[in-house]
């Protein structure tokens, strides 16, 4: 899952004036500019889908649902901030991102916690 949330987000970070050129046209080259936070997500979540499937297939559906819990309260959270300040879309996408983070990274330390408990028995 990470290689190919790599692959689709690369085009989209790496060059993405040409990116948005190639897509959307003269009219939205100005949506380059924001390109790169969404392959920032892009590959984000992909690296969150597959630790999620792995916690799913190990049998802790319960904790992958106090994971995205705790990555919405992070989300909402965050949210009120960028509305409160008045903070422009980058600065969503990137709450975004850093929830998707949070969830990526609780579902890191529930495999990694289950790995360990399997090593030690």
């Amino acid at each position: 899952m990470v290689i190919i949330g790599v692959c689709f987000a690369s085009p989209l970070i790496v060059s993405p004036d040409f990116t948005s050129h190639l897509l959307f046209g003269e009219k939205f080259e100005a949506l380059g500019g924001l390109l790169p936070f969404f392959g920032l997500l892009i590959a984000l979540k992909y690296v969150a889908a597959g630790s999620g499937v792995i916690v799913t297939a190990a049998g802790l559906q319960a904790r992958r649902v106090i994971c995205q819990l705790v990555g919405l309260a992070t989300f909402v959270g965050l949210t009120l901030v960028v509305h409160f300040f008045q903070y422009d879309l980058r600065t969503f996408v990137l709450a975004y991102a850093a929830s998707t983070l949070i969830v990526a990274t609780l579902y890191a330390v529930l495999w990694s916690s289950l790995k360990s408990r399997r090593l030690s028995q």
